[in-house]
């Protein structure tokens, strides 16, 4: 076998991959070999019969070509395949597709765990605990907190580095929400939109349809003396011209005005609109209530189909009455919500976005992650605004390095937009087994995925590599935005106070904190492109109450009576396991990380994935074009199924 290099080059239509040989020469590697992208760079053998390549060895495994069933002649007149077969075929293939992203999600708990119970505010406890968490935080990948919204530089004071207590407060708090079995907090509740006409889950297309299958033409109108939208109802026809991008051709005259809307260029689209209405028709207007039309305004997805991917807004069109003295066409549906109530949903063209039933909070099961009338861990640590202050602070860390030697240059890095929840074969508990019948977000009894979390990436910040996260230069357009990162293997320092904290309190911030060996935490932006990875080890120091006003002065320093606590950190995290476990009814098990649950939790957090020869490849992106990954609704697995 030959030595060789793999090269990746990314190209119009996809990929393509070349082998290098030691004598400057290369040799295109057919894409039915099936090698991974993430393989640029990495040193192989190949062997060619003939000279056409037959086998490539990467490390310690082979890629062959995919061998191809032959046929003669008279078995493919024999046994031809219907273009129905051949169909199914395809999509059985396609489907065998499993998704990927840079995340995946916990699962949400059954049941909320009640905290101890919560002392008095205004005295120190001989039975709790008062001190700190001396952080010491390393980077394992380049760092990216940004100063101001405006900003490219790194978060600093007074042009010192720092990174904010915020920042690591927020992520201390998911995690104790997630390992003390909490309430769930971690949502933004709001109406998603959808459109399915021809989608390839069987049940979700049939949704949409039945949903859409009754829709009515007419024009938009605002009264500005009432301020208030109404719909005068009108007729609409095809016609089979295609050829311009988004725009309205108005004509009119004694009996009727018409308007032409060209909903804008797509693959395969055959006809427009064309929207007509009688003025005599201007007497039975149909009133927008002010739910209709926060609807309407709440779908961020709202684009045209073009470039520049424009958000199109009916309601300020309808404003303006020179270009649109009749008003604006639009095509809607009536329909009752979860309430029973008459509600409108409209759009631009004939198959809209229509809103789902249900919000975000409806699909988190059980209720009592939200509803549950005690307190949790992360409220009775981390307070409750407008009812219980805090009993932890998280203080700015410090840069223990020269600053000058810190960052890595100025870049832009690259540009990825992450799938929304609209995606609900990612954001939904889905069946095992059924593509057809996925759960969308009115399905009965579905419930979401849980906590979103960014798997550990080791990327490059060299541009020319197929996985960087570097554009290698400052892109000046809009789409991206400009960085100055911390370079990895940089060191910061800060504290956690904390005060009056039962033994189980505190040990489920050490248990945060105190990751096993090779795991690591996620800090910062640019998480999905594989920055944020760090490294934390923390140190307890604890306040002995009774000592600390016997003496005023400790040699030249204040008296503070703080002993170091270092052989007892295991003392106050089996502490806060046994809690939990026993509240969970899991008396056999020894320690928390077993749990089912947290075994999901923990593969997100094991940098030692990274090692794996396909890990970028697993955890990278799905792709729209060439070739649209998406097409037919893979589902996520989860992270122990992933690895």
């Amino acid at each position: 076998m030959e030595k060789i290099k793999i090269k990746v080059n990314r190209t119009k239509d996809g990929y393509d991959v070349d082998a290098l040989f030691e004598n400057g020469k290369s040799m295109k590697i057919p894409p039915d070999f099936g090698i991974p992208h993430d393989a640029n760079g990495k040193d192989a053998f190949l062997e060619r019969e003939k000279g056409q390549i037959v086998r490539v060895r990467i490390e310690e495994k082979e890629y062959m070509k995919r061998s191809q069933p032959q046929y003669n002649q008279k078995e493919k007149v024999q046994n031809p395949k219907s273009a129905k077969t051949k169909s199914i075929e395809k999509q059985s293939q396609q489907t065998q597709f499993e998704a990927r992203a840079p995340y995946n999600f916990v699962p949400l708990n059954d049941i909320v765990v009640q905290a101890p119970e919560l002392p008095d505010f205004d005295k120190y406890y001989l039975d709790r605990y008062t001190g700190f968490i001396e952080i010491e935080l390393a980077t394992v990948t380049p760092l990216y907190i940004r100063r101001e919204s405006e900003s490219s530089e790194f978060f600093s004071i007074d042009g010192k580095p720092k990174i904010p207590g915020s920042s690591l407060r927020g992520m201390v708090r998911t995690l104790v929400e997630i390992v003390s079995y909490g309430k769930f907090k971690s949502f933004e509740d709001k109406r998603l939109y959808f459109r399915g006409l021809a989608d390839k889950s069987k049940s979700f297309k049939e949704y949409y349809q039945e949903r859409i299958k009754n829709v009515k033409a007419g024009f938009l109108n605002y009264d500005e003396v009432n301020d208030e939208y109404f719909i005068i109802p009108g007729e609409f026809e095809s016609f089979s011209d295609v050829s311009r991008e988004f725009c309205y051709k108005y004509a009119e005259n004694k009996d009727e005005y018409t308007c032409k809307v060209w909903s804008g260029k797509m693959k395969d689209k055959h006809n427009n609109w064309k929207v007509k209405c009688r003025n005599n028709y201007e007497d039975k207007n149909i009133k927008l209530t002010k739910y209709d039309i926060r609807d309407y305004e709440n779908d961020e997805n709202r684009r045209l189909p073009s470039k520049n991917a424009k958000v199109l807004d009916l309601l300020s069109l309808t404003r303006n009455k020179t270009k649109f003295p009749k008003g604006v066409p639009i095509f809607y549906s009536t329909y009752k919500d979860i309430n029973c109530k008459d509600r409108i949903a409209f759009g631009h063209t004939r198959y809209f976005r229509f809103p789902y039933g249900h919000s975000i909070e409806d699909k988190i099961l059980p209720k009592d992650l939200i509803e549950a009338a005690f307190m949790d861990f992360t409220e009775a640590i981390f307070g409750i605004e407008n009812a219980y202050a805090t009993r932890v602070f998280f203080e700015d860390l410090e840069l223990l390095e020269d600053s000058q030697d810190a960052f890595l240059e100025k870049t832009s890095p690259k540009i990825l937009s992450s799938p929304k929840p609209t995606t609900f074969q990612h954001y939904l508990e889905q069946p095992k087994g059924n593509q057809g019948k996925l759960n969308h977000w009115d399905s009965d009894g579905t419930k979401i995925r849980g906590y979103k979390l960014y798997w550990h990436r080791n990327t490059s910040d060299n541009p020319k590599d197929l996985n960087s996260w570097s554009e290698g230069e400052i892109k000046g357009d809009t789409q991206h935005t400009t960085i100055t990162p911390i370079k990895p293997g940089i060191k910061f320092k800060g504290r956690i106070r904390f005060e009056n904290l039962s033994s189980e309190e505190l040990g489920v911030l050490l248990f945060v904190l105190m990751l096993p060996e090779n795991h690591y935490h996620k800090l910062g932006m640019g998480k999905s492109l594989g920055l944020g990875s760090v490294k934390i080890t923390p140190e307890l120091f604890i306040t002995d109450r009774s000592e600390r006003y016997k003496s005023l002065f400790d040699n030249d320093n204040w008296a503070l009576g703080l002993r170091v606590s270092l052989k007892n950190l295991d003392q106050f995290v089996n502490a806060f396991e046994k809690y939990i476990l026993e509240k969970l009814n899991l008396h056999q098990t020894l320690n928390l990380w077993d749990v089912d649950r947290l075994k999901e939790l923990k593969v997100m957090l094991n940098w030692e994935k990274t090692q794996m020869p396909d890990w970028l490849e697993k955890t990278r992106y799905m792709n729209i074009t060439p070739q649209n990954e998406f097409k037919n609704r893979p589902v996520l697995p989860k992270p122990t199924e992933l690895v």
